[in-house]
């Protein structure tokens, strides 16, 4: 199960022509089309990807889940993802987010166990019980019958011997980073691997061992058991389940996840990263608001604002000598003082705005994604 192969074989293993490259600034690998002319990590989107010549994980797909959305239904997907927000970033936009979007696979294992050993619970099994209750109504008692469901416990206890096939564990440190912003995948949907349905697209390496990914395996593989053994005992349900089991011909392979990785610039020239389920369709992503749009649209309405003010002061001045003008004075006052207080709104609403945003961040380095 720990056995490495070296990279000159990832080609007979994944049937394409792949190169592994490592981001130095996250550490994450990487298996990329050969001759892809990008270079910056599709994740943290900090640093340059580098040729990796060390060895990679041995076990090869055995299922991947193939690309729902086609690159060109992307521009309709980001143009509802782009709609309300009030002075974007002039950089985002469905068309930006289209060109730039990176066809990733982001992987999960599959583990196959043979479990062997022991269990015991307590069966829960309805049944009905007939009552009575008293309602007063139009100023009587009357008796009215109800049934109740109720549940029966019992010991349970047995033996255990089956084998368990492609059972998902987590394959990345950030699995659960990913799972916040692309959402579930529907497993069923998923086929067995074929190199066509890759040969675009970069493959995240994953980098959580078997071994160290066997406790949680283990963890479902005993939810697998209680509900077997539930079903064995014919119950409706069950409680302090627990099952000693020896699990063996374990092996693991991976399931492929498709995804989409874009990206688009903020006012200080930094690379906010987009998310988007290949299968579901779930976007998730900062949707940022542009603070220098925003000085700029309050510079123009406090600027507007400032000469309907001095065009009323002027008028004022006039009042000296023809009295009716000082009417429009006054109402080009109100109005000038009214834009130059509305100046503040867009000066402070993206900032307001991005705030929240910010906590929709889908990676930043491998830390802190």
């Amino acid at each position: 199960m720990n056995q490495e192969i070296a990279p000159n074989t990832i080609q007979e293993m994944w049937g394409l022509p792949l190169e592994t490259v490592v981001c130095h600034a996250c550490s994450r690998a990487f298996l990329k089309p050969a001759g892809s002319a990008a270079d910056n990590c599709p994740q943290c989107s900090q640093g340059r990807l580098q040729p990796f010549s060390g060895p990679v994980r041995p076990e090869p797909p055995e299922k991947i889940i193939p690309f729902a959305i086609s690159p060109s239904h992307l521009a309709a997907r980001f143009t509802r993802f782009c709609e309300g927000v009030w002075l974007s970033a002039p950089d985002f936009s469905p068309q930006h987010l289209a060109q730039r979007a990176l066809p990733i696979y982001f992987p999960l294992w599959l583990v196959d166990a043979a479990a062997q050993g022991t269990w015991q619970a307590e069966a829960g099994f309805d049944y009905q019980v007939q009552s009575t209750k008293e309602i007063f109504t139009n100023g009587e008692w009357h008796t009215q019958p109800i049934q109740e469901t109720r549940i029966r416990w019992e010991p349970r206890l047995g033996k255990i011997s089956r084998s368990y096939q492609n059972v998902a564990v987590n394959a990345l440190t950030d699995q659960e980073q990913l799972s916040t912003a692309l959402g579930q995948y529907d497993f069923e949907r998923a086929i067995d691997f074929d190199p066509a349905h890759a040969s675009s697209a970069w493959l995240r390496c994953p980098d959580v061992l078997p071994e160290q990914a066997w406790p949680q395996a283990e963890m479902r593989l005993q939810q697998v058991l209680q509900t077997d053994c539930q079903t064995a005992c014919s119950a409706q349900h069950v409680r302090n389940f627990s099952v000693t089991a020896d699990y063996s011909n374990q092996n693991w392979t991976q399931l492929l996840a498709p995804a989409y990785i874009t990206y688009y610039t903020s006012d200080d020239n930094q690379k906010i990263l987009v998310a988007l389920n290949a299968q579901s369709g779930q976007l998730y992503g900062p949707r940022l608001a542009s603070q220098k749009r925003g000085w700029k649209s309050a510079g123009i309405l406090g600027g507007i604002g400032l000469g309907i003010v001095l065009l009323a002061i002027l008028f004022f001045l006039v009042a000296a000598v023809f009295p009716p003008i000082s009417i429009i004075a006054s109402i080009l006052l109100i109005t000038g003082l009214l834009l130059v207080a509305g100046a503040v709104v867009p000066a402070a609403y993206p900032w307001l705005w991005n705030r929240g945003q910010m906590e929709l961040r889908v990676f930043r380095s491998k830390d802190s994604s």
